[in-house]
């Protein structure tokens, strides 16, 4: 085992959960940032001196273990990043800039579990950083569509979940609508795969699509197929944006399939009581308020009125108080 390399996993481990609890103030300092940057990085890389074997002789036998050593290093490195993209939001983009060639690298391995854990970072930084991941549409765009048809499920099901988020969030409406014929293609027999929670991501990517281009949508082809699968049975988390969608299009009051409702009944169906709330109890749009009468009072008439009821406190109003029409100030 490569010296220290326990030791560094288990802080890459603890960083990246302490950041989720603490947000940015834990690297708010410049002092403490730039130098944990540089680490990770050099993590990334496997340049780090913990994954070098100083020049000692291992032998064959031990060249696997030490191998999954190795990448047990890059795998936690992979998640103090992510732990960084969550806390730091938006202003994790320049951040993103610095990591961003070393995870494509991983996400374009030879070793399938490379690819499919740097697509699932691709993924959390992009939920992490929301609109922010823009200025990089293009060159995830491309890899993520191609991961979209990876030998390997868990690759292919994470680059489902990826593009669902990166369509979700990226401000370039052009060029992620250029791909939609593409990513719909590669999704729709996803959507019958029961393989690495393939069926549901790709159920959630189609969801985001929806709710977030609508109108290029083709929902009425989209929709009973996807309603067959609910209830979601394998990554209940990806129930937020499928529900969310059905909830949007029954606000809407778009027609839905007849299955949706039983899908919904089912007890083994995980919501959230946010989406039940919203499903049985959305909060109705406030009623209009009537067009005001014109009151019969010239302004400064009415201003004199208001402020006698007032002095009265009887609210009532005498004869001689109601206005001839035409009557002069």
């Amino acid at each position: 085992m490569p010296l220290y390399s326990n030791t560094v996993t288990e802080t890459c481990r603890s960083l990246a959960a302490t950041l989720k609890i603490t947000g940015p103030s834990l690297i708010a300092s410049p002092t403490i940032l730039k130098p944990l940057t540089e680490t990770l990085l050099h993590l990334l890389r496997r340049s780090h001196p913990c994954q070098s074997d100083f020049g000692l002789e291992i032998e064959d036998n031990d060249l696997e273990e030490s191998a999954e050593y190795d990448w047990l290093v890059v795998d936690c490195t992979l998640d103090a990043i992510i732990g960084l993209a969550t806390a730091l939001g938006a202003s994790f983009t320049e951040l993103f800039k610095i990591f961003e060639k070393s995870i494509l690298k991983l996400a374009s391995s030879s070793e399938h579990i490379e690819r499919s854990t740097a697509v699932g970072t691709i993924a959390e930084c992009i939920r992490g950083m929301g609109p922010a991941i823009t200025p990089s549409t293009s060159t995830l765009l491309k890899l993520l569509l191609h991961r979209l048809s990876d030998e390997d499920a868990e690759t292919k099901s994470n680059a489902a979940f990826a593009i669902g988020l990166l369509q979700e969030k990226s401000q370039s409406d052009p060029e992620i609508l250029k791909a939609f014929p593409a990513i719909l293609g590669k999704l729709e027999p996803m959507l019958q795969t029961e393989r690495a929670r393939m069926m549901d991501n790709a159920a959630g990517c189609v969801s985001r699509m929806i709710m977030r281009h609508q109108d290029h949508m083709p929902i009425k082809m989209v929709l009973p197929a996807l309603v067959e699968l609910l209830p979601l049975k394998e990554d209940y988390e990806e129930n937020e944006p499928v529900w969310g969608m059905i909830v949007r299009l029954c606000k809407l009051s778009l027609p839905l399939p007849p299955l949706v409702i039983p899908s919904f009944l089912c007890p083994n169906n995980p919501l959230s009581s946010r989406l039940r709330l919203g499903t049985y109890h959305p909060v109705p749009n406030p009623p209009t308020p009537p067009d005001p009468q014109p009151s019969p009072w010239p302004p400064q008439r009415a201003a004199q009125r208001r402020h006698a009821l007032a002095a009265r406190g009887d609210g009532e109003v005498r004869p001689w108080e109601i206005p001839v029409r035409g009557e002069e100030v």
